[in-house]
């Protein structure tokens, strides 16, 4: 059965901990595809047990047609041009039997070969090379002994019991044959692929679905035999061996093929560990990974509940690119929701300048009003708090203002936009405050302090504004 991740529900599980019982996908424990086999928990930093791709696995009863077009391709066909032509070009008492055991050979090395590249998730044949590649004989052998060893317990029990515990016995054994393969692929020795108790083990881990592609085995297997009745009786001996050849091999190539996909299907019960070629894998430095790794931990502290761990994550990971916005905004907006100012005034420069670029005023003053809870706490930065100053003034949050501006010509008198950040100031005491008294002493400040600024030539008309009518305009 499938399992999912625990925090992101719609993917599979690649990571399994015995630990603390947590499910991981990909993007929770992301690594190198060469160190797949080593990584830790996130949550409690003990050894992960990989499950490979057999979570995305797809059972292999939804992938009929796909095993029935696996064997139209190099490899397969280069298979079956032998094993039909072989025969029919190298006729004779002698070379017959070598021919013959040969291809024996050669056919038996590649339906492994199909197993072992099934098995390790890789969706297209193998190369016709891999025939050749050595160990044809021995596993020809390998696989004799086991046919032997078969036939000689079914005849065994047969004799000693009577015929029908004899055929309870060729029962049970056509049954465990397709494990059987199994283990002989995977361990490559015969005596452990007569093991009933290895036989058991392997049905053991795979559980029903093993009952279901015996059934299928059992359809292609009575399929070729009806199949080589029909040739044999309707075709002459020199068209109807190469059909035969032919059909065989294809039906060969097909079974070999889905006892690969049950290996990869259930290669965790089984015991070992693979990805699939069809996974989209994209190759990351080690710098990428320790970021995708930084934002996995990120993830996961916050589903957790961790907010301060997420918080400190998250500001390790600003300093190290304070230019990624996005990092700054998901800090920004943990920072405010935890209330803690100490790490907001680090950042209050940047967060403020990122918010203002977005025209998000209204964070601007809760994260405002958040910092001046601290009696103590004054924008250092003239221009800044000007620019913040006009925008918060627009949105009419006047007591901002009045505080982003206070005491400007004190702790920075040499700023250039003084004049205009104490116009502002006139402005939101008397257009919000209705205070007349302060805004009038705000003007004549500008008036006698900056004689030649370009301001004095619309003083006039706020002061008559002002004494006529409360406001400026």
């Amino acid at each position: 059965m499938k399992t999912y991740c625990n925090y992101h529900p719609l993917a599979p599980s690649r990571w399994y901990c015995g630990e603390c019982f947590g499910h991981f996908c990909g993007s929770c424990v992301p690594t190198l595809r060469d160190s797949r086999r080593g990584a830790n928990c996130p949550r409690c930093q003990k050894p992960l047990d990989y499950l490979g791709a057999s979570n995305l696995a797809q059972p292999f009863w939804n992938r009929i047609s796909t095993f029935f077009r696996y064997p139209f391709a190099k490899g397969p066909v280069a298979l079956f041009l032998l094993c039909t032509l072989g025969p029919v070009l190298f006729q004779g008492p002698l070379i017959s039997l070598v021919v013959g055991l040969f291809l024996a050979a050669v056919q038996v090395r590649y339906l492994y070969a199909i197993i072992e590249a099934t098995a390790e998730g890789k969706m297209d044949p193998p190369a016709f090379s891999s025939a050749f590649q050595g160990g044809g004989l021995s596993l020809l052998l390998q696989q004799f002994l086991m046919l032997f060893g078969v036939i000689f317990f079914v005849a065994f029990v047969m004799h000693s019991a009577g015929p029908m515990v004899g055929l309870m016995a060729l029962a049970f054994t056509l049954l465990v044959i397709p494990a059987a393969v199994l283990i002989l692929a995977m361990e490559r020795s015969s005596l452990a692929a007569l093991n009933p108790l290895r036989q058991m083990a392997v049905i053991g881990a795979i559980g029903w679905p093993y009952f279901v592609l015996y059934g299928y085995l059992v359809l292609m297997i009575l399929s070729l035999g009806v199949a080589t009745e029909f040739v044999v009786t309707h075709f002459d001996p020199l068209l109807g061996y190469p059909l035969l050849g032919f059909a065989s091999t294809y039906f060969m190539v097909v079974i070999f093929h889905m006892l690969g996909y049950l290996l990869y299907q259930y290669q965790y019960e089984l015991g070992f560990s693979a990805d699939s070629s069809e996974e989209d894998v994209t190759s990351v430095n080690s710098e990428t990974l320790n970021v995708m790794k930084q934002a996995a931990d990120i993830d996961i502290a916050l589903k957790e509940g961790e907010y301060e761990k997420a918080a400190s994550l998250l500001f390790q990971d600003y300093r190290r690119r304070p230019h990624d916005l996005n990092q700054l905004d998901r800090l920004v907006r943990l920072l405010m929701a935890l209330k803690s100012t100490k790490s907001l005034r680090e950042l209050v420069r940047p967060a403020l300048k990122m918010l203002m670029g977005q025209s998000r005023w209204e964070e601007i003053s809760t994260l405002l009003k958040l910092l001046y809870q601290e009696d103590d706490y004054h924008l250092t930065d003239p221009q800044l708090a000007f620019e913040v100053a006009q925008g918060l003034h627009h949105l009419g949050k006047h007591k901002l203002v009045l505080r982003l501006l206070k005491d400007l010509h004190k702790e920075h008198p040499d700023f250039v936009s003084l004049p205009e950040a104490y116009l502002l100031v006139a402005k939101t005491l008397a257009n919000g405050f209705k205070d007349k008294v302060r805004a009038s002493k705000y003007l004549e400040f500008v008036r006698r302090k900056y004689p030649e600024h370009h301001i004095q030539s619309r003083l006039e008309h706020y002061r008559e504004s002002l004494r006529l009518h409360g406001m400026i305009p």
